[in-house]
């Protein structure tokens, strides 16, 4: 069966398949040690215990491939978002500039403003989601690679929640990097999907792809 190519997945698509690894490396995990657990209370023979150990063996090594293309894929996405906070951020800091001087009408000031703070928090909602499972999921793997030797090898202790500034580093298949902050740069701002997937409509002065719902263009900065 061919890998899945995860970069070309929508932000919903990508979520839930870290959702569906989080499951998997902890279903492995839960299973190594109970399966060590009744080989210490001499409930399975060596034979037997030796035969299931290579079936999880082998889970784990084909559950090590799918987490370091999958959180390669996030680290990726993670990046994209990372920018586009930081773009609006710059994007509200200039509002708040132009308004302090009176280039802007306080009602245009609100509204825009409104509109850029509804953008922020979508983007940080979705960097969240993508990157809250990811510490269960290093963990679990940590687990796992003590567990069964060999294929996923130990990783570092992480803290219980990742700092707001956190991205994935890329991982190998046979073991997992540290977590690392990234430096957020300015970049071209794209939509990021929030819960439902939204439906999208043209910008009339741009042409550009906007949300239905947006109360201006991301790209122009045309008031809708």
């Amino acid at each position: 069966m061919p890998a899945m190519t995860y970069e070309y997945l929508s932000y919903n698509e990508l979520i839930h398949e870290i959702g569906m690894l989080d499951k998997l490396v902890e279903s492995l995990a839960s299973q190594a040690e109970k399966l060590i657990k009744i080989k210490t209370e001499g409930k399975v023979s060596v034979s037997a215990y030796g035969e299931v150990l290579e079936e999880l063996r082998k889970r784990a090594a084909v559950t090590a491939r799918k987490m370091g293309e999958l959180l390669s894929a996030a680290d990726d996405r993670v990046k994209q978002i990372n920018g586009q906070i930081a773009q609006f951020r710059y994007d509200l800091e200039l509002l708040e500039a132009r308004h302090a001087i009176g280039a802007i009408p306080d009602a245009e000031y609100k509204a825009d403003r409104e509109g850029i703070q509804i953008q922020l928090n979508e983007a940080e909602g979705t960097k969240k989601r993508i990157v809250e499972p990811i510490t269960g999921i290093i963990e679990n793997s940590r687990r796992v690679g003590q567990l069964i030797p060999g294929d996923v090898k130990a990783m570092p202790q992480l803290p219980a929640q990742p700092a707001v500034g956190l991205s994935i580093k890329p991982v190998k298949p046979d073991s997992v990097g540290p977590v690392g902050g990234y430096p957020q740069a300015r970049s071209e701002t794209k939509h990021v999907e929030a819960h439902s997937e939204p439906k999208a409509m043209t910008c009339s002065r741009c042409g550009k792809e906007k949300l239905e719902s947006a109360s201006y263009c991301y790209y122009c900065g045309a008031r809708l």
